[in-house]
């Protein structure tokens, strides 16, 4: 399965006509196994700025403990609406699905 457009962080734009993340990234296409990688750069780039991972600010891993995909996925579309305190996601659908699973499997290490 092919998705992701990535490659490495050399501060280009987002793509507005695509609403992808690929330009901030190059434009390398990613394999599906290589989607934990992607996960990780993606929250890096968007997340950690705000969320630790088993740190004292706002950790990722408490804030996000005993929820499912659909749950952290929500959570996700509903930011810079409902969750106004943090900035819109500005990816794809399947860019949003891969932080999803980052966040589960890389970080909550859970098997959704």
């Amino acid at each position: 399965m092919r998705g992701l457009l990535f490659n490495e962080l050399m501060g280009a734009s987002i793509d507005r006509t695509t609403g992808s993340l690929a330009t901030l990234f190059g434009m390398a296409l990613i394999e599906h196994h290589q989607s934990h990688l992607a996960g990780h750069q993606l929250f890096n780039l968007l997340c950690l700025d705000c969320h630790s991972v088993g740190g004292y600010l706002n950790d990722i891993r408490i804030r996000t403990r005993g929820m499912g995909p659909a749950d952290i996925d929500a959570i996700i579309r509903t930011m810079g609406g409902d969750r106004d305190y943090m900035p819109p996601f500005p990816g794809t659908a399947q860019e949003r699905q891969i932080l999803v699973y980052y966040i589960l499997e890389g970080l909550q290490k859970k098997n959704p």
